[in-house]
């Protein structure tokens, strides 16, 4: 799926936010052109102690590369930051294991989007 303006966005961000048990957060979503954000699919930031997190999902408008790929599953993938970012590895001091909590937050979003679409049918 992909999002074509904010108010599909937050409506995702709200069936997400239900589905991963985050109801008691907060968060501040954006489609933001991916060189506002570095060349990413998406990004997030998270502050536990608020229990709020800026979402930016990389716009589609003129990077076909990115069109390709689903938001929803970028969207889950974020969000999902929400619950491991107290076991996050320092990039810089420790670049295998960062990469490695983010290629398993990356298959559990990719998981948690294809059951709920098997959910749906």
């Amino acid at each position: 799926m992909l999002y074509k303006n904010k108010r599909e966005l937050n409506a995702g961000v709200k069936k997400w936010k239900k589905l991963l048990r985050l109801q008691d957060w907060t968060f501040t979503a954006a489609l933001t052109p991916n060189r506002d954000i570095n060349g990413h699919i998406a990004m997030c930031s998270v502050s536990i102690p608020r229990k709020h997190s800026f979402l930016h999902i990389g716009s589609t408008e003129k990077d076909q590369a990115v069109a390709k790929q689903c938001h929803e599953a970028s969207l889950i993938h974020e969000m999902l930051h929400c619950h491991f970012e107290s076991f996050r590895p320092d990039d810089e001091e420790a670049p295998l294991e960062y990469e490695m909590w983010e290629q398993a937050i990356d298959q559990l979003s990719v998981a948690f989007r294809d059951l709920a679409a098997q959910s749906r049918k």
